[in-house]
């Protein structure tokens, strides 16, 4: 019997399995192939992603850890939240059970969004619009973030503090919110950063404070995440002669530019 014992991600492109062998099988070339799931049964309608072959010395009595690099990331895909490793996919072996060779852990998706500049002070309802329809697309979490009053201050570092309350809300609801929804030891957060104009500047703070998969600011359930940022219109975050625009070099590219 091979049985599936745990699987997760190193990275979004590193999956790795445990799994135990209770007869040697060496000889054999099953194979493990991991597939993205709306849940976590597998079934023929799946999504195959990679694979590896276990040779000999996978296949010794006790217990065993494998890792299958992926030719792609694991992208957000909130209509496939689960992935699967199914040991022996092809059905090498005979086994005395057939029904244990799957493992599954989840994708759980995180997303903050943020508007830019907001002369009047106004908080936009198109930012919590976008978080009601990221939830309806099957996002987890959606978290809109309001820095309208702030914004229109002419005041230094009021970004880096809208940054830093984003960076906050996301933590707190990778930490708190997601174990409550059901975040077991095995799965893994995408988080997905989104921002308009000045927005763009709030984000990129907001993933430099959330930091890399080693970071100790990056809470433990994301590291083997997407951390993925949308920058809609963005404003640049420096001063100075940086091209606000861009024009073709045909004709009426050339006269937009000179009207412009």
């Amino acid at each position: 019997d091979l049985a599936m014992l745990a699987t997760t991600a190193l990275d979004p492109s590193t999956i790795s399995v445990r799994y135990s062998v209770s007869e040697a099988a060496t000889g054999q070339s099953p194979l493990v192939v991991i597939y993205r799931s709306a849940d976590a049964a597998f079934d023929p309608g799946d999504t195959p992603l990679g694979q590896t072959t276990l040779g000999n010395a996978d296949l010794t009595v006790g217990q065993h850890t494998k890792t299958i690099a992926l030719p792609n990331a694991l992208e957000i895909n909130p209509s496939k939240k689960f992935v699967l490793a199914v040991l022996d996919a092809g059905g090498a072996i005979g086994e005395t059970d057939e029904t244990n060779n799957v493992g599954a852990f989840r994708k759980y998706t995180v997303a903050a969004v943020t508007h830019g500049y907001q002369a009047d002070g106004v908080y936009p309802t198109w930012v919590t619009d976008t978080t009601n329809a990221l939830l309806a697309n099957g996002y987890d979490i959606a978290i809109p973030i309001d820095w309208a009053q702030a914004s229109s201050y002419p005041t230094n570092g009021l970004s880096t503090l809208a940054a830093q309350g984003m960076t906050q809300a996301v933590t707190t609801a990778i930490t708190t919110a997601l174990p409550a929804q059901g975040l077991g030891p095995n799965d893994v957060v995408d988080i997905h950063l989104i921002g308009h104009s000045r927005g763009g500047g709030v984000v990129s703070q907001a993933a430099n404070f959330l930091g890399g998969p080693t970071s100790s600011s990056r809470p433990a359930a994301s590291k083997a995440g997407l951390l993925k940022l949308t920058l809609l219109d963005p404003h640049p975050a420096a001063n100075g002669p940086v091209p606000l625009y861009s024009a073709s070099v045909g004709p009426l590219g050339r006269l937009s530019e000179k009207l412009y």
